[in-house]
């Protein structure tokens, strides 16, 4: 899985060249903010409704850019972001190690996918943390717990039950989803 998969939302803003140009100018002159705001419209995405395709409108060298600026500068969102973009799995751990909770779920999203199994302690450890605000993380522990293909030694049904159950109330429709299909199981 991308890192940048969950990591950037849609900032579908229209801007005249004057405002750009004030944000830049702020931004030059070491506003953080700004270069937080130029990134996200810099990485503006649209959506294709005949298709339901999404595509990218924005300039991502440029939203690259700025990230970068922001985070040097010290933001964690600026960090954040610009690992999901340019795939820096090592700085993806150090936003959700620095408490940023999309972070955490990117990193723990990365850690269960693909060649990273092995590293299923370190996705559990990250989907908790991000767990606390962000409900759709319970549905990874569910998955983790509740497939031995993924899970390996952590494989427990009765832990991903509980998961999906949290997440279901704290209103994550997958939880939900998964907790059907499991009771159509017989668990």
């Amino acid at each position: 899985m991308l890192l940048s998969a969950w990591c950037l939302s849609c900032f579908a803003e229209s801007e005249s060249d004057e405002e750009i140009n004030k944000y830049e100018l702020q931004a030059n002159n070491g506003d953080m903010e700004a270069m937080l705001w130029l990134g996200r419209y810099y990485y503006e995405v649209g959506w294709e409704p005949l298709t339901t395709a999404f595509y990218n409108i924005g300039d991502i060298d440029k939203a690259i850019y700025w990230y970068k600026k922001a985070y040097r500068k010290g933001s964690i969102e600026g960090m954040y972001c610009y690992a999901g973009l340019t795939q820096n799995a090592k700085l993806m751990k150090k936003a959700a190690d620095k408490g940023h909770v999309m972070a955490a779920y990117a990193y723990g999203q990365y850690c269960m996918s693909g060649n990273h199994h092995k590293k299923i302690r370190e996705a559990i450890y990250y989907l908790d943390k991000a767990s606390c605000s962000f409900p759709h993380a319970f549905w990874s522990l569910g998955v983790i717990y509740g497939s031995p293909d993924i899970g390996g030694e952590y494989y427990d049904m009765n832990k991903a039950i509980h998961y999906y159950r949290v997440g279901y109330q704290m209103g994550d429709s997958s939880c939900g989803d998964a907790l059907r299909r499991i009771e159509q199981l017989g668990y």
